[in-house]
């Protein structure tokens, strides 16, 4: 599940349609992508550790928290050169599509609208 989250993420980070997208759009796109990635694996995290004795989550919570997730995976400095618009609207697509998605879709890898991307 983790892979799937920090692949979207990946895209974008490492790849923005018609031309190249600005600095502006890369840079607002990758801190929306990340937030909803972020938020998506606490979302899930909390879901899978919900059988667990409360100490244990408590110490999921702190290693895997959005605010952690957030300052792992820090926003790009600049925008690579290569990076088109069609990257940014694939990097777009399925950040929407996880963060609509189950967490056992997720996890089993079948999120419509990542295919492709690991």
């Amino acid at each position: 599940m983790i892979k799937k989250l920090a692949g979207a993420l990946l895209l974008l980070l490492a790849a923005c349609g018609g031309g190249k997208p600005t600095e502006a759009d890369y840079m607002a796109a990758a801190n929306d992508i990340r937030d909803k990635m972020c938020s998506k694996m606490e979302k899930c995290m909390d879901e899978m550790m919900a059988e667990v004795p409360e100490n244990m989550r408590q110490m999921a919570r702190a290693q895997f928290s959005k605010e952690k997730c957030m300052a792992m995976r820090a926003a790009p400095s600049a925008k690579p050169e290569t990076f088109t618009k069609e990257d940014l609207e694939k990097a777009r697509t399925c950040a929407a599509a996880i963060s609509s998605a189950t967490c056992e879709q997720i996890k089993n890898d079948q999120v419509k609208g990542c295919e492709g991307q690991k």
